[in-house]
């Protein structure tokens, strides 16, 4: 068809568009190619469905004693832990001293004896001054808190140096004697934490959100689902690394922070440095130990560890025969595990957390008493809460539908010696997609 129309750049000669020929391959034509998908187009291709906020659902298993409801943002408990009746002397003491002074001067009272282990002596304690206000003095003249007398009770008199043992001993009761004065214990340290509270919001169209989509993606339930998983990754990053503070915000009010785990560890603290043989069967087995030296400690042990630890741990274990049950995967945390027991016959089993403690944390472990943990949730702000069509009231509301989810959290390690955090392995000769440049080298500046 001819015609003489002008559309812009010259005369057309024809209104047909142009055909596609069968054999064409442009591009043009490979847009109307249908995507190939191998399986179904919403798999996520995950060979094992990992927990990767392993450490929060952790603690969801502690036994309802253990949860407690807060009425205040700050809880408070007291360490009660067995008496240490030895103490040692702070200053050399000579041959010939009276007066002593000790570590632990309250571990004396007139009448008493006092027992050296090192030498097998026997002081008579004469005198006590805590406050050093009758400026006694040894031989060296170094302040004293101790008189006592040498001679009374012990065969021979020798010199100790510092840091010697000293002992108290039964009291001294003669024939005609009285009863000389006790000691009381007070009911335990003091330790305080705070519960803190967290909250996100997100929207969505009235329109989308009752549109049919092909899988559960675009739809407010799995906008709903992956803000519950945010915040649970969320909530074990502040469950190990936050620190107690705080602080009166003009805007927010009253902030209250909470101490996490780490920040709560102050004894049991085991560097390995990047050396991934340093973490020999006889160091950690020496470590795990020492948390099981209080008297509140349960009968086993949980050692959270990332990817390179846990792998040192493996082959050490291995290696030493000490594993007393191997490897398996634990259903109720989604982590795979082994156990081992330790030198003293302790039991402590080991779990593989690559998500939860990965990065930094790869390298590090963390020993924990299931029975000395307690997590606390604020009155109100019990277990994550949702609500939803927050703009009911308002003009907005008849286009968009917002939903805010809030909750609260509060770690206590009940007596921190239970507890132990160790940082040290390899440094990887492949880096792997949880990897970072840096290394935890001083958990002070957590």
């Amino acid at each position: 068809m001819k015609t003489n129309k002008v559309f812009g750049s010259g005369i057309q000669t024809t209104l047909n568009p142009t055909k596609i020929g069968a054999g064409n391959t442009s591009l043009y034509e490979a847009r109307y190619r249908p995507l190939q998908w191998i399986g179904d187009e919403m798999d996520e291709r995950m060979q094992v469905i990992q927990n990767i906020h392993s450490l929060t659902t952790l603690m969801d298993t502690l036994p309802p004693p253990t949860q407690y409801t807060l009425t205040n943002p700050s809880a408070h408990w007291t360490v009660e832990n067995d008496l240490n009746l030895f103490t040692y002397i702070n200053k050399a003491m000579s041959a010939t001293d009276t007066y002593i002074s000790v570590a632990e001067p309250k571990l004396c009272k007139i009448g008493w004896r006092l027992v050296l282990p090192g030498t097998n002596q026997i002081l008579f304690v004469t005198g006590v001054n805590e406050d050093l206000s009758e400026s006694w003095t040894n031989d060296n003249s170094d302040a004293c808190n101790v008189q006592v007398d040498r001679t009374k009770l012990s065969a021979h008199s020798i010199a100790a140096t510092i840091n010697s043992e000293v002992r108290p001993a039964l009291p001294v009761l003669g024939e005609l004697g009285i009863p000389k004065e006790g000691i009381s214990e007070v009911p335990g340290d003091p330790i305080y934490n705070f519960g803190m509270m967290s909250g996100i919001f997100v929207k969505m169209s009235i329109l989308q959100r009752n549109m049919l989509m092909g899988g559960d993606y675009g739809t407010h339930e799995k906008l709903v689902k992956d803000n519950e998983k945010l915040l649970a990754v969320m909530a074990q990053a502040s469950m190990l690394n936050s620190v107690r503070k705080s602080v009166d915000d003009d805007d927010e009010g009253m902030i209250y922070q909470g101490n996490g785990i780490v920040a709560q560890i102050n004894s049991n603290i085991l560097n390995l440095g990047n050396v991934g043989n340093n973490a020999t069967f006889q160091v950690m087995s020496e470590y795990w130990d020492s948390c099981f030296v209080s008297a509140n400690s349960s009968a086993s042990k949980i050692h959270l560890s990332g990817a390179k630890h846990y792998m040192n741990l493996l082959n050490t274990a291995r290696q030493e025969g000490a594993i007393t049950e191997e490897t398996h995967y634990n259903p109720a945390i989604g982590v795979n595990e082994f156990s081992i027991a330790t030198g003293g016959g302790n039991s402590v089993a080991i779990q593989r957390h690559p998500h939860a403690m990965n990065g930094s944390y790869s390298d590090c472990g963390i020993t924990m008493d299931m029975g000395q943990t307690a997590r606390g949730e604020l009155a109100g702000y019990q277990g994550w809460q949702w609500a939803f069509n927050l703009d009911d009231n308002s003009l907005q509301g008849l286009t968009l539908d917002t939903s805010a989810i809030v909750g609260s959290q509060m770690i206590a390690l009940l007596d921190p010696d239970c507890f132990g955090f160790v940082r040290g392995g390899t440094t990887p000769v492949v880096k792997s997609r949880n990897d970072v440049n840096g290394i935890i080298t001083d958990i002070s500046a957590l």
